[in-house]
């Protein structure tokens, strides 16, 4: 699923961001 893959795409980055 397209939406999908951005959910965890903006999740994964979130996710990137805040361990900085």
């Amino acid at each position: 699923n397209a939406a999908n893959k951005m959910i965890f795409g903006s999740g994964t980055r979130l996710t990137v961001e805040a361990s900085k």
